[in-house]
């Protein structure tokens, strides 16, 4: 019967656009399920504090735990929030702090180069000498001596370029290393904190516009 095999044909087609509305809502559900819940106000409270702390150099030990505790199980925010684990309890100096810290270093830094490896009193009064006449070369000095390196890092940190400073001063050997390392310390530290804290706040905002989901779930749907 022709109008009898249309019909069958039409229930067919309509049966395979159910099937496929399911597949569909199927592929939804599981999608939900892998990826992250938006972050809740608690949470960018939190982390709004803990970005706080972290740019004031001061201990933020509570705020980490607090930013811990309301973030949930989302991967990426726990891996920025690890990064700043190590300096919790010291903090990272703040970036005017270690503006006002590397004043007396291009002298100190010139004065280990001057002395050399001998350490003696004739090239500690050599050191102090030369180092009234080249203590502090201003402007972006070619070469990598002590004193170029110096003052490119001086030049950097006055324009805020604080990663530029760590570089040049990171190229710095021998003697003229040793006064720079603890300031390099703290200016690393400082790098990690920021970059770790403006992570987490990247991730909950991402989070919070559905980014971190579609993300999540276009990686389960693979």
């Amino acid at each position: 019967d022709p109008a009898a095999a249309t019909a069958l044909l039409a229930v067919e087609g309509k049966l395979k656009d159910l099937q496929g509305q399911l597949a569909d809502i199927r592929k939804m559900e599981a999608e939900a399920a892998a990826a992250p819940p938006p972050v809740s106000p608690a949470v960018a409270a939190a982390l709004a504090q803990l970005r706080a702390a972290v740019a004031d150099g001061k201990p933020f030990a509570a705020e980490l735990k607090a930013a811990r505790d309301a973030s949930g199980a989302d991967a990426e925010l726990a891996k920025a929030l690890d990064a700043l684990a190590p300096l919790a309890v010291s903090g990272a100096p703040t970036l005017a702090a270690l503006t006002a810290r590397f004043q007396p270093l291009p002298g100190e830094i010139v004065r280990a180069d001057n002395r050399g490896e001998a350490g003696d009193w004739i090239g500690h009064v050599q050191g102090v000498a030369m180092t009234l006449v080249t203590v502090r070369p201003r402007g972006a000095t070619e070469g990598d001596g002590a004193a170029a390196l110096a003052a490119r890092a001086e030049a950097a940190l006055a324009a805020g370029k604080l990663a530029v400073a760590v570089d040049e001063l990171a190229k710095l050997q021998g003697p003229a290393a040793k006064p720079a390392q603890p300031w390099l310390a703290g200016a690393k530290a400082r790098l990690v904190a920021d970059a770790a804290a403006e992570a987490a706040v990247n991730r909950a905002v991402a989070l919070s516009k559905g980014e971190g989901t579609a993300a999540a779930a276009k990686g389960a749907a693979q």
